[in-house]
């Protein structure tokens, strides 16, 4: 074992921290030597950052503008050495310390315009008139408790009119729950009510994550972008009948929503389209769905270190 000092963490086993959950851990300072401090400080923080630029292009001068925002989620702060022991003797000493994570933590993120960044901050500061101060980090991923929508069968729908107000197209859609962890499947059932001599093309049927970037000036930007495994057709659906389709989505592992951020929020929005012939214009519906975790596994512990020498 070297000389210096180690953050240890008490993970469970995927290595995530639930938001309400309380993080351990100890501070392992191994000394050769009888030391003096001025202080040992241990701190839990958590931060979000977010930036990016927008172009004009109806802009002459081709003018650029530059959004950022900021957002401060967690500041614990704990003493691991008050003044009054402020000295260590050679050896291997564990200072333990315990945070309390609030419930309202957005996951942690990280693309290329944001970033929301959960680290445990430990500080030595050496006694003396030329005591340097050490510094060692740990991040760690923090998912955050998610607002529940309902957990009861939905129905949502749409009435499209192909030609005239009198013969219509109606589109009645079940969704079993829109609530669900990752990797779950969405099972829906549709039932296409076609009054028109119009077959249509098809029944499309995607999901789309929806990200928000909001600057401290309130300006947003969103990017929607289509999950490529979602999606799925159906085949043509004639005219002059009633037609049930039963269908089921696949969300992935990784797939998360993500809320209590002023600056961020991630949305998955479920897009069931009728797409009709040309000329005439598909009918489309959007169906918001929160992918979480609805509960919190059992606890397996395991010790994660992080060093600074």
């Amino acid at each position: 074992m070297g000389l210096g000092y180690q953050i240890i963490l008490t993970q469970n086993k995927d290595g995530i921290f639930r938001s309400g959950e309380t993080v351990y851990g100890v501070l392992r300072c191994v000394i050769n030597k009888p030391k003096k401090y001025q202080f040992i400080n241990v701190s839990l923080k958590g931060i979000g950052k977010c930036s990016w630029t927008e172009s004009c292009v109806l802009s002459k001068s081709n003018h650029s503008t530059f959004y950022h925002g900021k957002e401060k989620y967690v500041s614990l702060h704990k003493t691991l050495l008050p003044k009054i022991e402020n000295s260590m003797l050679a050896g291997v000493h564990d200072l333990p310390f315990q945070f309390q994570l609030p419930p309202d933590l957005p996951s942690s993120f990280k693309d290329k315009i944001c970033k929301i960044k959960y680290k445990v901050v430990a500080e030595i500061s050496n006694a003396g008139f030329f005591g340097c101060t050490k510094k060692v980090e740990a991040e760690i991923q923090v998912r955050g408790i998610l607002k529940r929508c309902s957990t009861e069968p939905l129905v949502f729908g749409l009435t499209k009119s192909p030609f005239t107000i009198k013969k219509t197209v109606d589109l009645k859609i079940e969704i079993e729950k829109t609530f669900l962890e990752p990797g779950e499947k969405i099972k829906l059932k549709c039932v296409v009510s076609n009054a028109t001599n119009l077959p249509i093309i098809c029944l499309k049927i995607m999901l789309i994550t929806q990200t928000t970037y909001t600057s401290d000036d309130k300006h947003k930007h969103v990017q929607r972008q289509v999950i490529d495994r979602s999606v799925g057709e159906s085949r043509e659906i004639q005219g002059n009948c009633i037609t049930e389709l039963y269908c089921s989505v696949a969300t992935l592992e990784n797939l998360y929503s993500i809320q209590h951020s002023r600056i961020l929020m991630r949305e998955y929005k479920l897009n069931v389209a009728l797409k009709f012939p040309f000329p005439h214009r598909d009918a489309t519906v959007e169906i918001p769905v929160v992918i979480g975790e609805s509960n919190v596994p059992g606890l397996m512990y395991s010790n994660i270190s992080y060093n600074v020498y």
